[in-house]
């Protein structure tokens, strides 16, 4: 929590806002901050600089920052009153949203985890197909070699043949 606070100032703490302006005011910018890690994250994917590290480090962080909205969203209930049977539902659509950008931050996150790991599998790929290549062509040349060795000794011997 102390890492979602530090990101910007902290609202203000005067007289005239309310617990629920502080809490609307602190879900916003843990909101931002969370679409800010995932827009970062895309932006490094589409670079092509995104390694393991930063995806983990970043998809971590983003996993707080949903937890830290999901503890936010419960703070009102838990200092208000319990609420009366009739009210507007306002309260749900915006749960509701919340839960929707949450699931779609986690959808994009798993979508660039998934896109890591293949790249990770292709590059092992490739560095196993170079060693191949390599050992292949190491085989090919030591064939050559032994071939020039018998070409060599079929040609002594036949030369001796003639002289002999």
């Amino acid at each position: 929590m102390k890492e979602i606070l530090s990101l910007s100032p902290s609202p203000s703490l005067d007289q005239s806002t309310s617990s629920s302006e502080l809490i609307a005011n602190l879900e916003k910018h843990v909101m931002a901050s969370m679409d800010t890690l995932v827009n970062h994250l895309q932006s490094l994917h589409l670079a092509g600089t995104l390694d393991k590290d930063a995806l983990k480090s970043e998809v971590n962080q983003v996993s707080r920052l949903a937890q830290a909205i999901l503890l936010i969203r419960l703070l009102p209930s838990l200092l208000a009153p319990p609420p009366a049977k009739n009210n507007d539902k306002g309260d749900d659509v915006e749960t509701a949203d919340l839960f929707k950008k949450i699931h779609q931050a986690a959808g994009i996150l798993e979508a660039l985890c998934k896109d890591q790991t293949m790249q990770e599998i292709d590059l092992k790929a490739a560095e196993i197909l170079e060693q191949i290549q390599i050992r292949e062509k190491q085989i090919r040349d030591q064939i050559a070699q032994k071939q020039q060795a018998i070409a060599q000794i079929i040609s002594d011997k036949t030369q001796n043949a003639r002289l002999g």
